[in-house]
Protein backbone atom coordinates (compact mmCIF):
# COMPACT_ATOMS: atom_id res chain seq x y z
CA UNK A 1 0.00 0.00 0.00
CA UNK A 2 1.04 3.58 -0.54
CA UNK A 3 -0.40 7.07 -0.41
CA UNK A 4 -0.22 9.62 -3.23
CA UNK A 5 0.78 13.24 -2.65
CA UNK A 6 -2.90 14.11 -2.69
CA UNK A 7 -3.62 11.58 0.06
CA UNK A 8 -5.23 8.95 -2.17
CA UNK A 9 -4.70 5.39 -1.00
CA UNK A 10 -2.95 3.19 -3.54
CA UNK A 11 -3.96 -0.36 -2.64
CA UNK A 12 -3.76 -2.76 -5.62
CA UNK A 13 -4.08 -5.91 -3.48
CA UNK A 14 -6.85 -4.92 -1.10
CA UNK A 15 -4.51 -4.68 1.83
CA UNK A 16 -6.63 -2.17 3.76
CA UNK A 17 -9.61 -4.53 3.78
CA UNK A 18 -7.36 -7.36 4.98
CA UNK A 19 -5.95 -5.16 7.73
CA UNK A 20 -9.47 -4.30 8.86
CA UNK A 21 -10.46 -7.96 8.67
CA UNK A 22 -7.29 -9.11 10.45
CA UNK A 23 -6.28 -11.38 7.56
CA UNK A 24 -2.78 -12.44 6.48
CA UNK A 25 -2.90 -13.04 2.74
CA UNK A 26 -0.40 -13.54 -0.09
CA UNK A 27 -0.45 -10.94 -2.84
CA UNK A 28 0.70 -13.05 -5.79
CA UNK A 29 0.68 -16.60 -7.07
CA UNK A 30 4.47 -16.26 -7.10
CA UNK A 31 4.18 -16.94 -3.36
CA UNK A 32 4.84 -20.63 -4.13
CA UNK A 33 8.27 -19.90 -5.62
CA UNK A 34 9.96 -19.57 -2.23
CA UNK A 35 9.25 -22.43 0.21
CA UNK A 36 10.64 -20.37 3.08
CA UNK A 37 7.41 -18.36 2.91
CA UNK A 38 5.60 -21.25 4.58
CA UNK A 39 7.68 -20.65 7.69
CA UNK A 40 7.32 -16.89 7.47
CA UNK A 41 3.54 -17.04 7.23
CA UNK A 42 3.48 -19.30 10.29
CA UNK A 43 5.79 -16.90 12.13
CA UNK A 44 3.67 -13.87 11.29
CA UNK A 45 0.51 -15.75 12.27
CA UNK A 46 2.05 -16.47 15.68
CA UNK A 47 3.34 -12.92 16.08
CA UNK A 48 0.03 -11.25 15.31
CA UNK A 49 -2.27 -13.84 16.88
CA UNK A 50 -3.01 -11.67 19.90
CA UNK A 51 -4.26 -8.95 17.53
CA UNK A 52 -6.75 -11.36 16.02
CA UNK A 53 -5.00 -12.02 12.71
CA UNK A 54 -5.62 -15.31 10.89
CA UNK A 55 -4.21 -16.75 7.67
CA UNK A 56 -6.44 -16.54 4.61
CA UNK A 57 -7.73 -19.89 3.36
CA UNK A 58 -6.34 -19.15 -0.11
CA UNK A 59 -2.88 -18.68 1.43
CA UNK A 60 -3.20 -21.92 3.37
CA UNK A 61 -3.93 -23.71 0.08
CA UNK A 62 -0.70 -22.37 -1.42
CA UNK A 63 1.23 -23.36 1.71
CA UNK A 64 -0.09 -26.90 1.29
CA UNK A 65 0.89 -26.79 -2.38
CA UNK A 66 4.47 -25.91 -1.43
CA UNK A 67 4.57 -28.73 1.11
CA UNK A 68 3.25 -31.28 -1.39
CA UNK A 69 5.77 -30.14 -4.01
CA UNK A 70 8.66 -31.34 -1.84
CA UNK A 71 10.40 -27.97 -2.05
CA UNK A 72 10.65 -27.65 1.73
CA UNK A 73 13.25 -30.41 1.79
CA UNK A 74 15.62 -28.21 -0.21
CA UNK A 75 15.66 -25.33 2.26
CA UNK A 76 19.05 -24.50 3.73
CA UNK A 77 19.11 -25.62 7.37
CA UNK A 78 20.45 -22.29 8.59
CA UNK A 79 17.48 -20.46 7.04
CA UNK A 80 15.06 -22.88 8.68
CA UNK A 81 16.74 -22.36 12.06
CA UNK A 82 16.61 -18.57 11.70
CA UNK A 83 12.84 -18.65 11.17
CA UNK A 84 12.37 -21.30 13.84
CA UNK A 85 14.36 -19.45 16.49
CA UNK A 86 12.59 -16.19 15.70
CA UNK A 87 9.17 -17.82 16.05
CA UNK A 88 10.12 -19.70 19.20
CA UNK A 89 11.39 -16.49 20.76
CA UNK A 90 8.31 -14.49 19.82
CA UNK A 91 4.74 -14.28 21.02
CA UNK A 92 2.44 -17.31 20.97
CA UNK A 93 5.03 -19.70 19.49
CA UNK A 94 2.57 -22.59 19.71
CA UNK A 95 0.59 -21.03 16.85
CA UNK A 96 3.68 -21.31 14.66
CA UNK A 97 3.94 -25.06 15.25
CA UNK A 98 0.22 -25.70 14.99
CA UNK A 99 -0.05 -23.93 11.63
CA UNK A 100 2.95 -25.84 10.30
CA UNK A 101 1.32 -29.03 11.55
CA UNK A 102 -1.95 -28.24 9.81
CA UNK A 103 -0.32 -27.72 6.41
CA UNK A 104 1.95 -30.75 6.75
CA UNK A 105 5.16 -28.72 6.96
CA UNK A 106 6.04 -29.78 10.51
CA UNK A 107 6.33 -33.44 9.55
CA UNK A 108 8.57 -32.53 6.62
CA UNK A 109 10.85 -30.02 8.32
CA UNK A 110 10.93 -31.09 11.97
CA UNK A 111 9.45 -34.61 12.18
CA UNK A 112 10.58 -34.90 15.80
CA UNK A 113 8.01 -32.26 16.73
CA UNK A 114 5.12 -33.88 14.84
CA UNK A 115 4.05 -36.13 17.77
CA UNK A 116 4.50 -33.22 20.21
CA UNK A 117 1.81 -31.18 18.46
CA UNK A 118 -0.32 -33.91 16.91
CA UNK A 119 -2.82 -36.44 18.18
CA UNK A 120 -1.84 -36.31 21.83
CA UNK A 121 -4.05 -35.44 24.78
CA UNK A 122 -1.51 -32.97 26.18
CA UNK A 123 -1.06 -30.88 23.01
CA UNK A 124 -3.09 -28.08 24.57
CA UNK A 125 -1.04 -28.22 27.77
CA UNK A 126 2.21 -28.05 25.84
CA UNK A 127 0.89 -25.15 23.78
CA UNK A 128 -0.35 -23.27 26.83
CA UNK A 129 2.88 -23.72 28.80
CA UNK A 130 4.99 -22.78 25.78
CA UNK A 131 3.02 -19.57 25.26
CA UNK A 132 3.12 -18.86 29.00
CA UNK A 133 6.91 -19.16 28.87
CA UNK A 134 6.96 -16.70 25.97
CA UNK A 135 4.79 -14.18 27.81
CA UNK A 136 7.13 -14.39 30.79
CA UNK A 137 10.24 -13.91 28.62
CA UNK A 138 11.73 -17.25 29.56
CA UNK A 139 14.86 -17.84 27.50
CA UNK A 140 14.50 -19.39 24.07
CA UNK A 141 17.00 -22.13 24.97
CA UNK A 142 14.68 -23.22 27.79
CA UNK A 143 11.62 -23.27 25.54
CA UNK A 144 13.54 -25.36 23.03
CA UNK A 145 14.82 -27.77 25.69
CA UNK A 146 11.27 -28.34 26.91
CA UNK A 147 10.08 -29.20 23.38
CA UNK A 148 13.13 -31.38 22.76
CA UNK A 149 12.33 -33.36 25.90
CA UNK A 150 8.80 -34.10 24.71
CA UNK A 151 10.05 -34.87 21.21
CA UNK A 152 12.27 -37.59 22.66
CA UNK A 153 9.77 -38.86 25.23
CA UNK A 154 7.05 -39.24 22.59
CA UNK A 155 9.24 -40.93 20.01
CA UNK A 156 9.25 -44.68 19.54
CA UNK A 157 12.91 -44.97 20.52
CA UNK A 158 12.67 -42.61 23.52
CA UNK A 159 16.42 -42.03 23.64
CA UNK A 160 18.66 -38.99 23.74
CA UNK A 161 19.55 -39.74 20.11
CA UNK A 162 16.23 -38.08 19.25
CA UNK A 163 17.48 -34.88 20.87
CA UNK A 164 20.83 -35.22 19.09
CA UNK A 165 19.06 -35.76 15.77
CA UNK A 166 16.77 -32.79 16.31
CA UNK A 167 19.68 -30.46 17.11
CA UNK A 168 21.63 -31.76 14.13
CA UNK A 169 18.67 -31.33 11.78
CA UNK A 170 18.16 -27.72 12.86
CA UNK A 171 21.86 -26.94 13.31
CA UNK A 172 21.14 -25.45 16.70
CA UNK A 173 23.82 -23.48 18.57
CA UNK A 174 25.81 -25.48 21.11
CA UNK A 175 24.06 -23.98 24.15
CA UNK A 176 20.68 -25.19 22.86
CA UNK A 177 22.00 -28.72 22.35
CA UNK A 178 23.76 -28.84 25.73
CA UNK A 179 20.77 -27.72 27.77
CA UNK A 180 18.41 -30.02 25.86
CA UNK A 181 20.61 -33.06 26.48
CA UNK A 182 21.15 -32.10 30.13
CA UNK A 183 17.41 -31.85 30.65
CA UNK A 184 16.64 -35.13 28.93
CA UNK A 185 19.31 -37.04 30.85
CA UNK A 186 18.39 -35.73 34.30
CA UNK A 187 14.82 -34.49 34.52
CA UNK A 188 13.14 -37.85 35.17
CA UNK A 189 15.29 -38.43 38.24
CA UNK A 190 14.77 -34.89 39.53
CA UNK A 191 11.01 -35.20 39.19
CA UNK A 192 11.35 -38.21 41.52
CA UNK A 193 13.87 -36.56 43.83
CA UNK A 194 11.88 -37.48 46.92
CA UNK A 195 12.65 -41.13 46.14
CA UNK A 196 16.41 -40.57 45.80
CA UNK A 197 18.95 -41.00 48.56
CA UNK A 198 21.64 -38.43 49.32
CA UNK A 199 24.29 -40.22 47.22
CA UNK A 200 22.01 -40.19 44.18
CA UNK A 201 21.13 -36.51 44.63
CA UNK A 202 24.82 -35.65 44.94
CA UNK A 203 25.58 -37.53 41.73
CA UNK A 204 22.74 -35.77 39.94
CA UNK A 205 23.89 -32.30 41.02
CA UNK A 206 27.42 -33.17 39.92
CA UNK A 207 26.05 -34.26 36.54
CA UNK A 208 24.31 -30.89 36.29
CA UNK A 209 27.58 -29.15 37.27
CA UNK A 210 25.56 -27.11 39.74
CA UNK A 211 28.47 -25.82 41.80
CA UNK A 212 30.54 -24.56 38.89
CA UNK A 213 27.79 -23.44 36.52
CA UNK A 214 24.93 -21.94 38.55
CA UNK A 215 23.22 -20.36 35.52
CA UNK A 216 23.11 -23.69 33.71
CA UNK A 217 21.65 -25.21 36.87
CA UNK A 218 18.98 -22.49 37.04
CA UNK A 219 18.08 -23.03 33.39
CA UNK A 220 17.66 -26.72 34.10
CA UNK A 221 15.35 -25.97 37.03
CA UNK A 222 13.25 -23.58 34.96
CA UNK A 223 12.93 -26.13 32.16
CA UNK A 224 11.98 -28.77 34.69
CA UNK A 225 9.22 -26.57 36.07
CA UNK A 226 7.70 -26.25 32.58
CA UNK A 227 7.89 -29.98 31.99
CA UNK A 228 6.40 -30.72 35.39
CA UNK A 229 3.50 -28.37 34.69
CA UNK A 230 2.68 -30.31 31.52
CA UNK A 231 3.12 -33.80 32.94
CA UNK A 232 1.27 -32.96 36.14
CA UNK A 233 4.32 -33.60 38.33
CA UNK A 234 3.75 -30.15 39.87
CA UNK A 235 2.33 -26.71 39.15
CA UNK A 236 4.71 -24.52 37.13
CA UNK A 237 4.40 -21.80 39.77
CA UNK A 238 5.27 -24.24 42.53
CA UNK A 239 7.99 -26.70 41.59
CA UNK A 240 8.88 -28.36 44.91
CA UNK A 241 11.36 -30.76 43.30
CA UNK A 242 13.31 -27.79 42.01
CA UNK A 243 13.28 -26.05 45.39
CA UNK A 244 14.53 -29.21 47.07
CA UNK A 245 17.31 -29.64 44.51
CA UNK A 246 18.36 -26.03 45.07
CA UNK A 247 18.45 -26.59 48.82
CA UNK A 248 20.66 -29.63 48.31
CA UNK A 249 22.99 -27.63 46.09
CA UNK A 250 23.23 -24.91 48.75
CA UNK A 251 24.09 -27.55 51.34
CA UNK A 252 26.85 -28.90 49.09
CA UNK A 253 28.23 -25.40 48.58
CA UNK A 254 28.56 -24.89 52.33
CA UNK A 255 30.98 -27.78 52.69
CA UNK A 256 34.36 -26.32 53.70
CA UNK A 257 36.73 -27.85 51.21
CA UNK A 258 39.58 -25.68 52.47
CA UNK A 259 39.49 -27.23 55.92
CA UNK A 260 39.41 -30.72 54.44
CA UNK A 261 42.36 -29.86 52.22
CA UNK A 262 44.43 -29.26 55.35
CA UNK A 263 43.96 -32.91 56.26
CA UNK A 264 43.70 -34.75 52.95
CA UNK A 265 45.13 -34.63 49.44
CA UNK A 266 44.52 -36.21 46.05
CA UNK A 267 41.83 -38.84 45.71
CA UNK A 268 41.31 -39.01 49.45
CA UNK A 269 40.45 -35.31 49.50
CA UNK A 270 37.89 -35.81 46.72
CA UNK A 271 36.42 -38.72 48.68
CA UNK A 272 36.16 -36.71 51.89
CA UNK A 273 34.59 -33.71 50.13
CA UNK A 274 32.00 -35.92 48.52
CA UNK A 275 31.32 -37.66 51.81
CA UNK A 276 30.74 -34.30 53.52
CA UNK A 277 28.47 -33.17 50.69
CA UNK A 278 26.39 -36.33 50.92
CA UNK A 279 26.04 -35.85 54.67
CA UNK A 280 24.89 -32.24 54.14
CA UNK A 281 22.37 -33.32 51.51
CA UNK A 282 21.09 -36.05 53.79
CA UNK A 283 20.23 -33.45 56.43
CA UNK A 284 18.21 -31.51 53.86
CA UNK A 285 16.34 -34.59 52.68
CA UNK A 286 15.43 -35.56 56.23
CA UNK A 287 14.14 -32.15 57.31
Amino acid sequence: MAESQSGRLIDPYGGMNDLKGRILRHVSEHFVEDPLRVLRVARFAARFHTLGFVVAESTKILMLEIVNSGELEHLVKERVWTEFESALGGRNPSKFFLLLRDCGALARLIPEFEPVFSGESDVQKISDVLDHAAKNNIKVEIRFAMLAYFAASKSQSQTEQVVEGLCSRLKTPGNFRKLSLTVYRNISAVLEIHNLDAEEVNSRIRALDGLRKPQQFEDFITTGALIAAITGASDDSDFPQGRLLKSCLSAMAEVDGGSLAEKYTGEELKHQVRRAQVAAINKVLNQ
